[in-house]
């Protein structure tokens, strides 16, 4: 027996599963009678915590937990648009195809003809253009943020 005790999760080992605990500790609980009057309090403890009943609820938990899960009254935007994204889905492979088959005659095509329409375009037009779909992108994701929030605040967690 040695005079060092073991830890309490040691201790707490050898009551909830023996076999697993090392000889040394097993043997030095068996002997010390303080270690032994601690695995004797936590197996008390464990058995205890095992007789007591489980929790029920005395109401139904999920139809409260589903009266306050605030219904989508809104139509889905997939579900009315499917075929508008079809087709875009459809033509952007279309044309991803396309450019990837004929990749040399699409660079020709830009570097002739797009970089010489932009350079002919005044800075001040191109401004004009890029300002207001800069502040509509802008505004679209700010109206998204706030609807995510609205529906979050919806689902009331507390």
């Amino acid at each position: 027996m040695t005079n060092n005790h073991p830890s309490e999760e040691i201790i707490q080992q050898y009551v909830l599963d023996n076999p697993g605990c090392g000889a040394d500790a097993v043997s030095h609980i068996y002997c010390c009678a303080v270690c032994k009057a601690k695995a004797d309090a936590y197996e008390m403890l464990f058995n205890g915590i095992e007789e007591q009943p489980k929790p029920a609820f005395d109401f139904d938990l999920p139809g409260a937990i589903m009266q306050k899960v605030p219904l989508d009254t809104e139509p889905s935007m997939l579900r009315e648009n499917i075929p508008t994204f079809l087709m875009s889905a459809a033509v952007i492979a279309a044309a991803g195809i396309a450019g990837y088959f004929y990749r040399p005659d699409v660079v020709a095509f830009c570097r002739k003809n797009l970089l010489s329409i932009l350079s002919g375009v005044p800075k001040g037009v191109l401004y004009l253009l890029i300002t207001p779909v800069l502040a509509i992108l802008i505004f679209q994701v700010i109206e998204l943020f706030k609807k995510y929030q609205k529906k979050i605040n919806n689902l009331n967690f507390y």
